[in-house]
């Protein structure tokens, strides 16, 4: 079953769609539609929607993204669909269930840890003349700076300096 990628892109062109058969990133800036189908054909006498699954990948971070899908549906699916089928049956793959179970809450805190770790843009500050120089004459003198080594500059009339 080959997925089907939809892409709109909206970086600097109105309406861009690109459509195909893998799923790839493309941009933080591009919102994606993912279809597959469940069976090898689509079946003329079955409703469309019947047969595909669809998954949108939003705009942003991938690893926002991902991380709600398990945490917000794979996860909460997953486990309901435990509990309503675990007093039916004592299969080989209920005892399956809780390694699985147990991946799915690795992978989601992965994803978290992820998001949490994405880098974070270091901030260029310009220090004023007047600080940059107040600072060494009072570093010459081997004492920390005061308001009052500004002189005027810090008055209440000079507010825009500050």
């Amino acid at each position: 079953m080959t997925p089907i990628l939809i892409t709109l892109a909206d970086e600097d062109r109105e309406d861009e769609y690109t459509v195909s058969s893998d799923v790839r990133f493309t941009s933080v800036r591009a919102v994606g539609l993912i279809l597959t189908k469940r069976g090898n054909i689509i079946e003329a006498d079955k409703s469309f929607g019947s047969q595909v699954r669809t998954v949108v990948m939003n705009d942003g971070s991938p690893y926002e993204t991902l991380h709600s899908y398990i945490s917000m549906a794979v996860a909460p699916f997953f486990k309901s669909y435990l509990q309503e089928t675990s007093h039916a049956s004592e299969s080989t793959s209920d005892k399956l269930a809780p390694s699985v179970e147990k991946k799915l809450a690795e992978l989601e805190m992965g994803l978290l840890h992820l998001q949490q770790n994405t880098d974070i843009p270091e901030i260029s500050l310009t220090i004023h003349p007047l600080v940059a120089q107040t600072v060494s004459m009072c570093a010459e003198e081997n004492r920390r700076p005061r308001v009052a080594d500004f002189g005027d500059k810090v008055s209440v009339s000079q507010a825009n300096f500050i």
